[in-house]
């Protein structure tokens, strides 16, 4: 969110811009591979601004993690006049960390302020600093290449916007084709792209006649997924995406068979190709893990649920939770909050300081985000170990006092944080990642 800009002086108009359900156009933008750097910002932040835009413009730029800090890059505006650019770009560069890094942090990291408890430090945020311009919420949506490097795209709205859960599922998937394209850009060195490319795997008509093969695209199962992907593709990107977003959305996945992405390619007078490329993901450490396995412990490790990693990968809800379950066994690891921590380190530990006056999240960036809730020591000591994932009897034991005793204290921590359950607590405080254990 930006800081001394006055978007009223820059901007014509008051209300919110109308809405158009196009959600494909950001995911061809995705793959856009012949756009790099803030030329891809700003086609990303363009495409988007009629789904979600505002007075206020639309802002794309990519966040990574160096030494401990998080630096943002590549920042683009898209829906504010030419001449304006420059004054609000700057604007973004000078915000304080608290507009932007609990949508880096959130594990929820699509949707908007106001309806995710996780971003309630934007909202103070916003009401604070920006609150006098008429900006009333802020959009989000984060694709996550680690929970230390990504691309943001963010909006301010003069009015707040409930997230429902279709709206969330739809945000889950176009984020997964938007850290597809970076998975993809980031392998590809410079130049002109080739159909000779070592990671082409396989060139296909538009319709899903397969021209040429390589590599694991041989196989005759191979060319029929391929094949079959080609063709839904190829029915989202019609008449279909606006008639039906959602349905346009299911029809085109993340990947086909977690191996590859499919993307265009012209040739010299302008034929249009269809590519398979090679763009797996996975742990830096898979200790073992098969290819799936792995890839599927780095999405849920980065706060996915199932079926947004089934979605990313193009394969089954069953056959994600297998290799989940699968995963977790090799890892030595029986809850799913031990593997997001595992990959927390780069942006957030989930340390508290349960010692000094007010409770805070330790992180690894010079920012830190405090518990609203007004509690005691002896509450903001229980929390901690809440979030460690201790239970009422081993807190008791912890702390040396009656299994009753911390009965009482954790009933007055989720009160005085307006929640029903531990896992409602801990969304609040870590995300909804660390708030779920099982593995389906």
């Amino acid at each position: 969110m930006m800081k001394g800009v006055v978007f009223p002086n820059v901007l014509g108009g008051t209300g919110a811009m109308s809405r158009s359900e196009d959600w494909v156009s950001v995911v061809e933008a995705a793959y856009r591979l012949d756009l790099s750097g803030a030329a891809f910002t700003k086609h990303l932040a363009e495409v988007t601004l009629p789904l979600r835009g505002s007075r206020f413009g639309v802002f794309a730029y990519t966040f990574e993690t160096v030494d401990g800090a998080v630096s943002i890059d590549d920042i683009a505006v898209a829906g504010v006049p030419p001449e304006a650019e420059p004054s609000v770009l700057q604007g973004v560069r000078d915000s304080p960390p608290d507009g932007y890094l609990p949508f880096l942090q959130a594990a929820q990291p699509y949707g908007t302020a106001s309806s995710n408890p996780e971003l309630s430090h934007v909202m103070r945020h916003v009401q604070q600093s920006i609150g006098h311009l008429g900006v009333r919420d802020a959009f989000g949506l984060v694709a996550r290449l680690s929970w230390g490097s990504g691309l943001l795209v963010s909006a301010p709205l003069p009015e707040r916007h409930h997230v429902g859960p279709a709206e969330h599922r739809r945000l889950g998937q176009i984020a997964a084709h938007l850290e597809a394209g970076a998975r993809l850009r980031r392998s590809l060195t410079e130049g002109e792209l080739s159909l000779d490319d070592a990671d082409v795997e396989a060139v296909m008509e538009p319709d899903g006649k397969v021209l040429h093969a390589a590599g694991d695209g041989t196989g005759a199962s191979a060319r029929e997924l391929l094949r079959d992907a080609a063709r839904s593709i190829d029915r989202a990107r019609g008449s279909l995406r606006r008639r039906d977003p959602d349905g346009s959305l299911a029809l085109w996945r993340g990947m086909v068979d977690g191996r590859w992405s499919l993307v265009d390619h012209f040739d010299h007078d302008g034929r249009r190709f269809v590519v398979a490329r090679k763009n797996s993901t996975g742990m830096e450490d898979p200790r073992a893990l098969t290819e799936r396995e792995s890839q599927v412990a780095h999405l849920v490790s980065l706060g996915k649920t199932n079926a947004e990693a089934a979605y990313a990968l193009g394969l089954s809800d069953t056959t994600v939770r297998n290799y989940l379950g699968a995963a977790m066994r090799k890892l030595g690891l029986t809850r799913r909050r031990e593997l997001v921590r595992l990959a927390m380190g780069p942006l957030r530990t989930s340390r508290l300081d349960s010692t000094g006056g007010e409770l805070r999240v330790s992180s690894t960036v010079d920012c830190e985000m405090s518990t609203s809730a007004d509690l005691t020591a002896a509450e903001r000591a229980v929390l901690a170990l809440i979030v460690r994932g201790l239970g009422d009897r081993d807190i008791a034991k912890e702390r040396a006092v009656s299994a009753s005793t911390v009965a009482k204290q954790v009933t007055a921590v989720l009160r005085k944080h307006a929640v029903s359950s531990r896992e409602e607590l801990l969304r609040a405080v870590l995300g909804r990642a660390d708030a779920t254990d099982e593995t389906n």
